[in-house]
């Protein structure tokens, strides 16, 4: 229960969450009081979109047997082929111990090989194998049933705005630049 301080409201960092009235007594009025604050935090939106279409896309493609994270991974070598470890840790804004994990999932389902680059010992490449192609494109349906969820509660005008909105954040994101303020996201 969040601590009532000047008739408001407030968590427990001292925000006002909104004016307190004590006459809502039910956890339907409380949510309803509550809701609009939270759809005022990125962090919750974006969570609750992320909820709806991995959802969807595990709904879908359960049966084929991969996750929506290494779909991502089909789907980046689908398009290049091969790339290092390091160039799919650096797309896919995943640490590396994360990458090795998802790369080594995938290399025991036989999704994708991994050998040592021949100019470069240290580096390793990635390529997606015959059954990880096979598996990309059985999950695509999947990938364009959980991309509805969001789609078909907007304007087609809208959902082009949030992808280029959310393009604009995770460039910034990807520059490392905190203050990186690009054009227009096309």
């Amino acid at each position: 229960m969040p601590l009532k301080i000047d008739g408001f409201a407030v968590n427990l960092y001292g925000d006002a969450l909104y004016e307190w009235d004590d006459r809502l007594n039910t956890d339907d009025e409380i949510i309803d009081k509550i809701s609009h604050s939270l759809t005022k935090r990125p962090g919750y939106l974006l969570r609750r979109c992320l909820q709806e279409t991995s959802g969807e896309f595990d709904k879908t493609c359960r049966d084929i047997g991969i996750t929506e994270r290494q779909y991502d991974y089909l789907f980046a070598l689908d398009q290049a082929t091969k790339l290092s470890q390091g160039a799919l840790s650096k797309l896919l804004g995943v640490d590396r111990s994360t990458n090795t994990l998802v790369i080594r999932i995938l290399e025991k389902k036989g999704l994708v090989s991994r050998k040592v680059d021949q100019t470069d010992s240290r580096r390793k490449i990635v390529e997606i194998t015959k059954a990880g192609r096979q598996a990309f494109e059985a999950a695509e349906a999947g990938a364009q049933v959980a991309a509805l969820g969001i789609k078909r509660r907007l304007t087609d005008n809208e959902y082009e705005q949030l992808l280029r909105h959310l393009g604009k954040v995770t460039d910034a994101i990807t520059s490392g630049n905190p203050n990186f303020n690009p054009q227009p996201h096309e």
